[in-house]
């Protein structure tokens, strides 16, 4: 089932499918692991695990978007990996600000979905948003990319 179903206007995730891939030395594009639409919204980081077979490591991925909850937000994504025969797993999420004008994003908050408090970890599989903000840097290598605990 798509975000859309829900009627939260997320839009389809937008992995090209290089993805899918069986080289066990080759990590899909940035651009398939990460998408930051402009403006302000819910993020989701998770893991995706390539098939044991593969011999390929996980890695992180991050989607931002419209959506009512993070799992919402993380839907298209989940999707997408998932029939690419990956394992995903939600690791938290918070909210995340990006501003083409000033070239900045901003990372912050926590999902209480996926087992993030207040002030504490943004999800029950981070500490911080510092992988999502690595992942962030790599995608957008001209902005300034900041994170914090704090917000909501």
């Amino acid at each position: 089932m798509r975000a859309e179903a829900h009627g939260v206007g997320a839009a389809p995730y937008s992995g090209d499918g290089e993805a899918a891939a069986s080289s066990s030395d080759a990590l899909a594009p940035v651009s398939d692991r990460c998408e930051v639409a402009s403006g302000r919204y819910k993020y989701a980081c998770l893991r995706v695990s390539p098939p044991r077979s593969s011999g390929g490591e996980p890695f992180i991925a991050v989607r931002s978007g419209r959506g009512s909850y993070h799992a919402d937000v993380a839907e298209p994504a989940v999707e997408y990996w998932e029939s690419q025969g990956y394992d995903v797993a939600a690791l938290g999420g918070g909210r995340i600000v990006r501003d083409d004008e000033a070239k900045t994003v901003s990372i912050y908050g926590f999902s209480v979905g996926f087992g993030g408090s207040e002030g504490g970890p943004p999800g029950r599989g981070m500490a911080d948003h510092s992988q999502a903000a690595e992942l962030v840097r790599e995608l957008l290598p001209s902005y300034t990319v900041n994170f914090s605990a704090e917000g909501y």
